[in-house]
């Protein structure tokens, strides 16, 4: 029996739910989970999901880093009522992973990292011929052809970089990258739909991800290594004509160099509205959950704030803004806006373009 066949054996028996027929599996990423911040994000979104489909499964996979990070995310699924639902699995051999994509019948991945330019792992579920839910994130919407290999889930972002800008010259890279993390929210509601979507349709997921293996069929190493052997001879054509920058690297620029990547950025006409989560919050029903490391950067007072300041919503990101600046005159525009979208990325707050009101 191969190290593949004896480890998905023992995942079945551990926790029986290898049958499809009696239940859905959800796959939230096979990564290394300190790239994903947002990982204890899918857990409010699923529990909504168990109202409508109460035999489904989530499970977290990838490499533990920092140790003890799974423990933190089980301990959030306590918080939320959904630990009994939840499987989290660490340090998953390299060649068990087609087996345990084969487990499940969705594959799930948020991501909110700067440095997330392709999505291998998407990649790898397609190849495996699961439909996939995405964040619609720079390469990830390379990826997945949204309503026809999976969903992408619209992003949100805003010009809030400055204080991390600096960071970036004294820390390593995963400090000012969890940080500017914070400040990518998702559609909480698109996601919902996403999910449930997949779940009542069996013939739909085995379309979509029928769909996304002849896709990922082009990305073969034997077509592959001939693209980037075409994009060397390309580009050597540069190196005879250098380009003067555009601007000083001195210090990153993180939102100037990658305001790309989400689907939407944060306006002044953005309209900002409770969710019923929010609502929960605000009647003291739900509370916030707060990495460690958040507690440095995070204003709690401010935060309280917009309770007050979103009683009469929805209303435009400019008007709250004026609200949360009777309390606190000189609060700056950038920290409201890097707060408003940690709330909307917790699925408190929901973010519209105006027209999409």
């Amino acid at each position: 029996m191969s190290v593949s066949d004896r480890w998905i054996k023992g995942f079945a028996e551990d926790f029986g739910i290898y049958r499809k027929k009696t239940c859905w599996c959800c796959i939230w990423g096979v990564c290394q989970w300190q790239r994903k911040w947002i990982s204890c994000l899918c857990l409010e979104p699923f529990r909504e999901t168990l109202k409508a489909f109460p035999n489904a499964w989530l499970i977290l996979a990838g490499q533990e880093q920092p140790i003890g990070f799974a423990q933190q995310l089980q301990h959030f699924a306590d918080e939320v009522g959904i630990r009994d639902k939840l499987i989290t699995l660490t340090d998953v051999p390299e060649e068990a992973k087609p087996a345990l994509y084969n487990c499940a019948d969705i594959f799930v991945s948020l991501s909110d990292s700067l440095q997330e330019n392709f999505g291998l792992t998407v990649l790898e579920a397609m190849a495996c011929g699961l439909p996939v839910i995405a964040s619609d994130w720079d390469g990830y919407r390379e990826l997945v052809v949204d309503g026809e290999t999976g969903f992408l889930v619209p992003t949100w972002w805003g010009q809030c970089d400055a204080p991390f800008n600096l960071i970036a010259l004294a820390g390593s890279w995963e400090t000012e990258h969890f940080y500017l993390a914070q400040c990518v929210a998702l559609d909480w509601e698109k996601l919902g739909n996403a999910l449930q979507t997949l779940l009542a349709d069996s013939e739909l997921r085995r379309e979509m991800g029928h769909q996304g293996r002849l896709k990922a069929e082009a990305y073969d190493w034997q077509n592959i290594v001939s693209r980037y052997e075409q994009l060397w001879q390309e580009g050597t054509r540069f190196l005879f004509n250098p380009v003067t920058p555009a601007s000083n690297f001195a210090v990153p620029q993180f939102f100037e160099t990658f305001r790309h990547y989400p689907s939407h950025i944060l306006q002044e006409d953005t309209q900002v509205m409770l969710t019923s989560l929010g609502v929960a919050l605000s009647e003291g029903k739900e509370w916030l959950l707060f990495y460690d490391e958040l507690r440095f950067v995070l204003d709690e007072g401010l935060l309280e704030l917009f309770k007050d300041a979103l009683s009469e919503s929805p209303c435009s990101f400019g008007t709250l803004l004026r609200r949360i600046r009777t309390y606190r005159p000189d609060c700056p525009r950038l920290w409201v806006e890097y707060h408003i979208l940690w709330l909307a990325k917790q699925g408190f707050v929901a973010l519209r373009q105006r027209s999409e009101r």
